[in-house]
C-alpha cells in the first residue's frame, strides 16, 4: 500500500515538473501561439517563435484582458521597451533592452501613479544616480552606481 502512494506521489510531481518545464518551451517551431479563455474568449497570452527561439511581441493579460506584461525579443535575444500594467492599466514598469542588455531608463510607480523607482542602465550594468521613493513622493534612498557598483548609498534628507 506504502509502495503505491509513494509511486502515485512519484508521478504526480515528475508530471507537475514536467509540465513547468514544457509550459515555456515551445510549441512550434515558427509561429505565433495566442492561449484565450475558453469559457470567455479573453485572451491568456500570446507569444511568437522563431526557429524555437522567442520572438517578437509576448503578451500576458490578466482573466479580463487587459495587458499585464509585454516584451520584446529578437530570435531569443530581449530588446526594445518592456513594460508591465497594474490591473487597472496603469503603468507598473517600464524598461529597455539593447542586445539583450538593460539599457537606458528604467522606472517603476506605484499603483497611485507615484514614481517608485528611476534609474540608468549601460550595458546591463546599473549607471548613474538610482532613486527610490514612497507612494508620497518622499525619497527613500538614492545610489550612485557605477559599472554595476555601489559607489555612494545616501539615505534621503529627513528634517524635522
Amino acid at each position: 500500500m506504502k509502495a503505491g502512494i509513494y509511486f502515485l506521489c512519484f508521478i504526480l510531481l515528475s508530471s507537475c515538473n514536467i509540465l513547468s518545464k514544457f509550459n515555456d518551451r515551445p510549441l512550434v517551431k515558427t509561429g505565433r501561439v495566442i492561449a484565450t479563455n475558453d469559457s470567455t474568449g479573453t485572451p491568456i497570452y500570446e507569444k511568437e517563435w522563431k526557429n524555437k527561439k522567442r520572438h517578437g511581441i509576448w503578451r500576458d493579460y490578466y482573466e479580463d484582458g487587459k495587458v499585464k506584461e509585454e516584451y520584446v525579443y529578437n530570435e531569443g535575444i530581449p530588446m526594445g521597451t518592456w513594460k508591465s500594467f497594474y490591473p487597472d492599466g496603469k503603468m507598473k514598469t517600464r524598461g529597455a533592452f539593447v542586445d539583450g542588455k538593460e539599457s537606458g531608463l528604467w522606472e517603476e510607480w506605484h499603483h497611485n501613479g507615484q514614481l517608485s523607482f528611476q534609474g540608468q542602465y549601460e550595458n546591463g550594468l546599473a549607471q548613474g544616480v538610482a532613486t527610490t521613493w514612497n507612494d508620497k513622493g518622499d525619497i527613500i534612498e538614492e545610489i550612485m552606481w557605477e559599472k554595476g557598483e555601489i559607489q555612494r548609498k545616501e539615505p534621503p534628507n529627513i528634517s524635522y
